[in-house]
């Protein structure tokens, strides 16, 4: 005779739950692990025979899982393999009934060690992946927190890896959460550590801004404002807004308000929608930026009464965080978010599986037919990408419309990682010559090139010559004619970008009579632009680089050739390193405000 023990697989039973089950099991027969019919629930078979240990139990229930998630639970949650392919269509197992969907319409696999869905479309209608319709007979991937639509604005489903074990104090519900937290506060004990993002940022209060009494605060020298309305209470449901575009637009109809006075509500619905949420639970947040403060279009008293009497007429309880410049805190960038997370909800953990933020920068196309404009950017989508929180459009989080598509920066870094690159498109080729050579670099700002002079050729007895050291071309031509009169190696590591600066370092090579290869970074203009950012914020002694310098250098720039007088032309990859997981974590988000 068997006994069947069941347990629901999204939100595993905790550990004293399952020693207390398991304490009469068997462990000299077979035990078996499945799915029990179409319930979605785990089932494990044993006889009942002597007793086993709870450690054999709990090592059953280790698996890594991979799940297509139905975002508004209208159908069965699907998993997902990594030994073999899933196909996600019009099924029985699915429920999904609409003939626009294919019966074989995905073919999805699971890699647990990227933590993607790799998948093509095999249906006649596209999907889409965040509301980016995507190619078909080709792969794609998709990350924990992604969306893909089986169909465009229909049957969405979130990507979900869940962790590798059991873990013993894991609650089962809100229920336990709260009994939990209970017992251990009276019994004097410290509460689990919390899962914080990998990437934390340093926040400090500026207790010389702070007027007594006021509900405004000021963090980082400014940086940061933030103000908390009256009876706004901590809660583990974030319902977070944009301000201007999403919450208000201007009373005047003009793109940017007029006064201080020149707003009103966005939708009739805004309050409705509002206190109905703050009612089930949420706490209502604003995260804004604002860069007029720190450039002097904004004055911080005028912002500040603004916010207030926007906060009046929502009729809720609101916490509003104002990024007034370009750092950490302003999107798509997280520092908004986390400052709220780690210390403005009090002692209750976000959780950002129940939470969502919406906005208008969502890099929508122009929509001709709707007589409707581009949006300004994305930022507000990219910050909820980086967070891995649910997004809603203003239209569609008020006016219940339908999804629209999108369009996906240029340089997704979260791709760029998943994808294994070699320094060296040809891995016989040796990078450091044991001759005489010059070797000019080419490649903008951020694409790396100085980074590989140090770490690959420096120590072949190269030596660098650099502009920003030498300060003119000049002085580096000299410096050039210097090293190989006296038979030293050297690069140049200069931008290079056009064929009149890269010709008069190959003059130098042909007087000497030494071979001159030319190194170029493959690296693209928006990937690099998101090194850039990623540079200034880990490392505060390189100075910024303008728009301008940016903008020069794509312009002016022309794709080198052997016709130049080089012996040889070798493209090199980037390929970044990090200190810890910190800044790969930090890498791998959205930086820039495409």
């Amino acid at each position: 005779m068997h006994q069947q023990l069941f347990f629901d697989p999204l939100v595993m039973l905790p550990y004293t739950k399952v020693t207390k089950t398991f304490d009469t099991i068997s462990n000299n027969v077979n035990t078996q692990i499945g799915l029990h019919d179409n319930k979605g629930y785990g089932e494990i078979i044993v006889p009942q025979y002597k007793q086993i240990s709870n450690q054999f139990v709990m090592e059953k229930m280790k698996k890594k899982r991979c799940l297509l998630k139905s975002v508004h639970e209208t159908h069965p949650h699907i998993e997902i393999f990594a030994d073999n392919h899933t196909f996600v269509g019009r099924t029985r197992e699915s429920q999904v009934a609409d003939t626009l969907v294919s019966k074989k319409h995905l073919k999805v696999r699971a890699d647990f060690d990227k933590k993607c869905v790799i998948f093509e479309i095999l249906g006649l209608n596209p999907s889409t992946l965040n509301g980016v319709s995507l190619e078909k007979d080709k792969e794609h991937r998709a990350f924990h927190g992604d969306v893909i639509e089986i169909i465009p604005s229909k049957y969405p489903y979130k990507v979900h890896f869940e962790l590798d074990e059991v873990k013993e104090s894991e609650p089962s519900n809100k229920l336990e959460r709260k009994r939990k937290r209970s017992t251990e506060e009276q019994a004097g004990t410290n509460l689990p550590s919390v899962k914080r993002m990998k990437w934390e940022i340093d926040v400090c209060l500026d207790l010389k801004q702070q007027a007594p009494g006021t509900p405004w605060e000021s963090y980082n020298n400014g940086q940061l404002l933030v103000y908390t309305s009256p009876n706004c209470k901590p809660s583990e449901k974030i319902g977070a807004y944009d301000m201007d575009g999403t919450l208000i637009k201007t009373q005047s109809g003009k793109v940017f308000p007029t006064s201080v006075d020149d707003w009103k509500l966005a939708f009739g619905t805004v309050t409705t929608t509002l206190k109905s949420k703050h009612s089930n639970g949420f706490k209502m947040v604003i995260l804004t930026n604002q860069a007029g403060v720190t450039s002097g279009k904004t004055k911080v008293p005028d912002i500040k009464k603004k916010i207030e009497n926007i906060i009046k007429a929502l009729g809720v309880p609101v916490q509003a965080f104002v990024a007034t410049g370009d750092n950490c805190f302003r999107k798509p960038l997280t520092g908004m978010w986390q400052t709220l997370c780690d210390h403005k909800n009090g002692d209750v953990t976000v959780d950002t599986s129940q939470s969502y933020f919406v906005g208008d920068a969502a890099g929508r196309p122009e929509n001709k037919a709707m007589k409707k404009k581009k949006d300004h950017s994305s930022v507000d989508r990219l910050m909820a990408m980086n967070l891995c929180l649910e997004f809603f459009t203003p239209e569609e989080h008020f006016m219940k419309a339908s999804r629209q598509n999108w369009t996906k920066p240029e340089f997704d870094p979260k791709d760029f990682l998943s994808r294994s690159v070699q320094l060296i498109n040809n891995p016989k080729m040796k990078i450091a010559s044991v001759d005489l050579e010059l070797i000019v670099m080419v490649g903008g700002p951020g694409t790396g090139k100085s980074r590989f002079c140090k770490d690959h050729l420096e120590g072949d007895s190269y030596e660098i010559v650099s502009r920003d050291v030498l300060g003119s071309w000049q002085k580096c031509v000299d410096r050039v004619n210097d090293c190989l009169k006296t038979r030293r190696k050297v690069v140049v590591d200069n931008t290079n970008g056009d064929r009149e600066s890269r010709a008069r370092y190959v003059n130098a090579a042909k007087k000497h009579k030494v071979p001159c290869r030319c190194f170029v970074m493959t690296t693209s203009f928006k990937h690099a632009e998101h090194n850039i950012a990623f540079r200034e914020l880990t490392d505060t002694k390189h100075s910024k680089i303008s728009k301008i310098v940016l903008n020069s250098y794509k312009k002016n720039f022309v794709e080198p050739s052997k016709d130049e007088g080089f012996s040889e032309i070798v493209h090199v990859n980037f390929v970044p390193t990090f200190k810890d997981e910190r800044e790969k974590c930090l890498y791998e988000m959205y930086l820039l405000a495409s």
